[in-house]
């Protein structure tokens, strides 16, 4: 089962931005960058700081009057340094979260699925129509707020088909209008249907979405024992 490892600090004064890697981030963590900017602007990765970040598929996901969501992957390698995005005017809000005992290579990402609701509310809902082919999974949903203000958005996240739900990234900026998103994990130890995410939102907001599930250590065939028993001495060190 993949396992979280840290978020950088969240990273929206100006353009460009360049959102830190979190802290311990190690060899073969599986980073996860997170951006949103107005519905009518655009990201890109001026600077990879390293290999390639590839973006999850459906990505950006955008609602109109609201903001666009960008998520990218990138497995980290040494020597690996933080990205920089920019975009031609008004603002990024941005962010990096790692999981560790995550699969060594390959796509990490067993499925995803993207989604929007048009309607500024309080209420997030989204009934997903996909499930995962790999047991020991840690999904992950990503969403966007349109609100102009520094305060964290998002609270009482909550799936009945996953475990241990937790939040790892609430970031929002008041920065040229405003806006952000926060990241939340659970976990399906068994393949199977990824369930309805529902939150609430501080205030009424258009959301944009995105869900996926990352492939743990075993996913596409077994590994030795000395590598088990060391990646689980890792995980509860």
């Amino acid at each position: 089962m993949p396992v979280f490892r840290a978020a950088g600090a969240q990273a929206a004064d100006g353009i460009p931005v360049t959102p830190a890697l979190p802290t311990g981030v190690a060899v073969d963590d599986i980073c996860i960058l997170v951006a949103t900017c107005r519905d009518v602007d655009t990201i890109s990765i001026t600077t990879a700081g390293g290999g390639a970040w590839t973006a999850l598929t459906g990505s950006p996901v955008n609602v109109t009057d609201g903001e666009k969501l960008y998520t990218w992957w990138r497995r980290h390698a040494g020597g690996d340094s933080a990205p920089t995005l920019t975009q031609s005017a008004n603002y990024i809000c941005a962010g990096i979260a790692a999981w560790y005992n995550c699969v060594a290579s390959g796509s990490p990402i067993d499925n995803q699925e993207t989604g929007n609701e048009d309607t500024a509310d309080t209420t997030l809902s989204f009934a997903t129509t996909i499930s995962t082919a790999q047991n020991d999974c840690m999904v992950i949903l990503c969403s966007s707020s349109d609100q102009d203000s520094n305060t964290p958005q998002h609270s009482s996240q909550a799936n009945t088909n996953l475990a241990s739900i937790a939040e790892r990234m609430d970031y929002q900026t008041a920065v040229a209008a405003g806006g952000g998103f926060q990241c939340v994990e659970g976990q399906l130890v068994t393949a199977g249907a990824i369930g309805t995410w529902t939150a609430t939102l501080a205030a009424n907001s258009r959301k944009s979405y995105i869900t996926f599930a990352l492939k743990g250590l075993l996913a596409g065939g077994g590994l030795s024992i000395p590598v088990v028993m060391n990646q689980y001495r890792q995980r509860w060190a």
